[in-house]
């Protein structure tokens, strides 16, 4: 009864990432498992506890793999070839990283930031402006009196600049 509650678990979580890459019965397995290795220190408290635990065992397994795979994943199509002979580009990020830092999430973060600098790119100076303005704090009359348009179109250039930030 456990055992197939559990495959019926493992099959509805097995979703996007790990779909392709794992079989829910190995995943539901690898449950059954836990919980035998475990089973002599656990006290029965019924069925409905013991679905709870596994239930919990599972979405830790999941959530291990996942998050497993996301630091083993990169995407080729965001790698950049450097001119041959021509390491200095390769030295230069790693020597002002912080000791100890996740190489990664280093390269993560860079991609983040160059992608945000692109999107940014797409604004018009008046979008810029009113953006940089609106993070510094002050009003949409402010920046209207500043720039001298109305308010109501400095809430428009805002919301713009907001939908090509996101959906660029």
């Amino acid at each position: 009864m456990v055992r197939a509650f559990i495959r019926e678990l493992a099959n509805r979580r097995m979703t996007g990432l790990l779909a392709p890459r794992e079989d829910a019965s190995d995943l539901a397995q690898s449950v059954v498992l836990e919980l035998m290795r475990d089973g002599a220190k656990l006290q029965f408290h019924g069925t409905a506890a013991t679905k709870a635990l596994a239930r919990e065992i599972l979405l830790r397994l999941v959530s291990d793999r996942v998050r497993a795979m996301r630091t083993q994943m990169r995407d080729s199509r965001r790698e950049q070839r450097l001119p041959d002979g021509d390491d200095s580009q390769l030295a230069a990020p790693l020597a002002e990283a912080p000791a100890g830092a996740n190489p990664a999430e280093l390269a993560e973060v860079r991609e983040l930031l160059a992608m945000a600098e692109q999107r940014l790119s797409l604004l018009s100076a008046r979008e810029q402006e009113v953006m940089r303005r609106r993070a510094a704090g002050e009003s949409h009359h402010d920046i209207a009196a500043g720039m001298g348009i109305s308010a109501a179109y400095s809430q428009r250039l805002l919301s713009d600049a907001r939908r090509k930030v996101r959906g660029a």
